[in-house]
């Protein structure tokens, strides 16, 4: 069955490359949601977002979980460098949350138990698109400080929207190694 990956583009060229695939799956027969795009997805080796390219990174996924409601007020954690250690049980990572306000919440990993190397850092910026702007929501981070080739290891990004009556129409997540 072919793929439809919902990704979450608003402008013009976007929604008329979404509609084009839309009609080519429902002509060959089927449709899957995915929850992940990369450029590769969308038949490029790279993708423009508010003015800048970005390249895909084989060794890091991105996993979305989509959009909750969040149920406590937390402190911010992994707002700023270094950040917080990623491991095999996927640490919260967030900026400040408010209880009741909408947010989103996406899992990133490496893509294999030996992706990420000793002394890697990343950078982890959440864009969201209120239907006709993009903007920068947080920027968080995390390290690798101690590596467990044994495992696939990762955190958590919970990004307060802040907000309990709307939601973005769309979400980007960008992860720079550092």
């Amino acid at each position: 069955m072919q793929t439809l990956v919902a990704n979450l583009t608003s402008t013009a060229m976007g929604r008329a490359l979404i509609f084009g695939v839309i009609a080519a799956l429902l002509t060959s027969g089927g449709i899957t949601i995915a929850t992940t795009v990369t450029s590769g997805d969308l038949g490029a080796s790279s993708v423009k977002l508010t003015g800048q390219t970005f390249s895909d990174d084989a060794d890091v996924t991105v996993t979305a979980v989509g959009v909750i409601v969040n149920g406590s007020t937390g402190s911010a954690a992994g707002d700023s460098a270094p950040g917080v250690e990623v491991t095999s049980s996927l640490p919260a990572v967030n900026n400040a949350l408010t209880k009741g306000n909408y947010a989103y919440k996406v899992e990133v990993k490496e893509a294999s138990a030996t992706s990420f190397q000793s002394g890697e850092n990343l950078k982890i910026e959440v864009y969201g698109d209120d239907g006709s702007t993009t903007s920068l929501l947080a920027t968080h981070y995390t390290q690798q400080g101690t590596v467990d080739d044994a495992n696939v290891e990762g955190v958590t990004v919970t990004t307060d929207l802040g907000s309990s009556s709307t939601i973005h129409s769309s979400f980007d997540v960008i992860v720079s190694r550092q």
